[in-house]
């Protein structure tokens, strides 16, 4: 707990503190951000709730992209009702902004699989970028979601490959 606390009082200038290199920066952003009005606790304790609507979001468009949109409410809805995803909107760390980036990085590598439009595929990109940059274990998720966005890209005819394979990894 000291650790995220004195990583959020660093990013707001503090000298005193230190930042952790154990920790990402980009997840430790919202915290920075929301603390300045709200103060340091509250300000951890609001990035998770916007995480929290983060996860949502990232398993509402999984659910809507393996199925349909009462697919996406149902995954919303079983989502609520894990122990740990509802821990989460309580927790003063970094794990709900990392596990939000996660959610959402996978939710769009999905869209571009169901849907393989040009649009998706630069999302696809966004979301892998956002896995590699939130922590080291997004590694794992960012190559996942290359890999599926790269099966949409040769799902696509021979022509367009080059292009859709750009889409993809430009924002990476």
């Amino acid at each position: 707990f000291h650790e995220y606390c004195g990583g959020v009082v660093a990013l707001r200038g503090d000298t005193s503190a230190e930042f952790t290199r154990q920790r990402a920066v980009l997840a430790a952003l919202p915290s920075v951000w929301l603390s300045r009005p709200l103060g340091i606790l509250d300000g951890m304790a609001a990035a998770a709730l916007v995480s929290m609507a983060g996860i949502g979001a990232g398993l509402y468009g999984w659910g809507r992209a393996m199925s349909s949109r009462l697919g996406g409410v149902a995954a919303v809805l079983a989502g609520a009702t894990l122990a740990p995803l509802v821990i989460f909107s309580r927790s003063l760390s970094f794990y709900p902004e990392v596990t939000a980036a996660f959610t959402l990085g996978m939710a769009c590598a999905l869209a571009a699989a169901r849907w393989r439009r040009g649009q998706d595929l630069l999302l696809c990109g966004l979301g892998a970028g956002l896995c590699f940059l939130i922590d080291l274990r997004g590694l794992l998720w960012g190559l996942t979601a290359l890999g599926i966005g790269g099966l949409a890209v040769l799902a696509a005819p021979w022509r367009r490959w080059p292009l859709r394979l750009l889409a993809l990894l430009l924002p990476v």
